[in-house]
């Protein structure tokens, strides 16, 4: 779905990398490697975050050959795009249930929220029912870095969300 979503933007790239890690990945990892794969392409200096992650170390084969795969995808976007003076960041794209998660007690490492929000930034689309901005105001590490958070707010409504697309797959429904 996302792929054709995508498959004609300059600007959007989908990487499967994650979904074919052998468990589950913390975000901030996940963002981590896209970003450094990047890094890679355009020649830039490690940053911090570079070291190789545990859960990265333990990838399986098949997670080896699509980073690779990874890789060479990353070339094949930014060729004739972008080169070395360019600024190419990773951003996390999330609609306001996955932000508002953020308040869930242990399902986030604060480090990791701090790291996400901090070096990577946050684009968010809002949902009927919720209130991102106000979100974004009561917690004082988004408060703290919300030049990072780009807030967009849906005007046309659209019930459709990743979480009720997995819930339905899970029971066996039609999507």
């Amino acid at each position: 779905m996302v792929r054709l979503a995508v498959e004609d933007s300059d600007w959007l790239h989908l990487s499967d990398w994650e979904s074919v890690q052998t468990g589950w990945v913390r975000t901030r990892t996940v963002l981590e490697y896209h970003q450094n794969a990047i890094n890679r392409y355009l020649g830039k200096a490690s940053g911090e975050g570079e070291e190789e992650d545990p859960e990265l170390l333990s990838a399986s084969a098949d997670a080896l050959t699509t980073s690779k795969k990874v890789q060479t995808e990353v070339e094949d976007w930014l060729q004739g795009q972008a080169d070395a003076s360019d600024d190419v960041r990773v951003r996390l794209l999330c609609g306001a249930d996955l932000l508002e998660s953020f308040a869930v007690p242990g399902l986030w490492e604060d480090e990791d929220i701090e790291t996400i929000v901090r070096d990577f930034g946050i684009v968010c689309i809002s949902r009927e029912g919720s209130n991102p901005q106000k979100f974004v105001y009561e917690n004082d590490v988004l408060t703290r870095h919300q030049r990072r958070i780009d807030i967009v707010t849906e005007w046309i409504s659209n019930e459709i969300s990743a979480t009720k697309v997995r819930r339905a797959i899970r029971r066996g429904e039609s999507i």
